[in-house]
């Protein structure tokens, strides 16, 4: 529960520090974030109802793809589909990262360290680190918080291998 708490505060984060713009939001995913096989997506994805609970000061955007994988060697690798460049140009704020459900069958399935390094590559390449770490830092020293960044030297990557 503490994990899942301390995700949403990273997720919500960046709102706090940049209130005085529009928040840019990217749902990065597979065929659950396209909202495959609902009923008039465009309104009832996850991303759609998203942008109407945040409101005015968020622009949400909807980069899903169906039967998109994490892993590079998946049968339909995020990266290699229009959906990741589009997301990367949106320059988001916040990015919600959900793919995992087309790695775990059995022909993409290489267990749960590699997936985990191919997620986190993803992940820093979709969020960069040195914005993310720099903004999370003087934020927290403004609030007065204690707070020590350690940098990994020449892994040029978040902290989560």
């Amino acid at each position: 529960m503490r994990q899942i708490l301390i995700f949403c505060f990273l997720l919500v984060f960046p709102a706090v520090i940049r209130a005085e713009k529009t928040l840019k939001v990217a749902c990065v995913g597979n065929s659950i974030t396209y909202g495959a096989g609902i009923a008039g997506r465009e309104n009832n994805s996850y991303p759609a109802q998203l942008q109407q609970l945040l409101g005015e000061g968020y622009r949400v955007e909807n980069f899903g793809h169906n039967g998109a994988t994490a892993a590079s060697w998946g049968d339909y690798p995020y990266t290699d589909m229009p959906e990741f460049e589009r997301s990367k140009e949106f320059a988001p704020d916040i990015v919600l990262l959900k793919l995992g459900t087309n790695d775990t069958r059995p022909q993409n399935w290489r267990g749960a360290e590699p997936f985990a390094a191919e997620l986190g590559r993803l992940a820093d390449t979709v969020v960069p680190v040195a914005g993310n770490t720099a903004v999370f830092e003087a934020e927290m020293k403004r609030l007065g918080a204690p707070v020590k960044v350690i940098h990994k030297p020449g892994t040029g990557h978040h902290p989560h291998s």
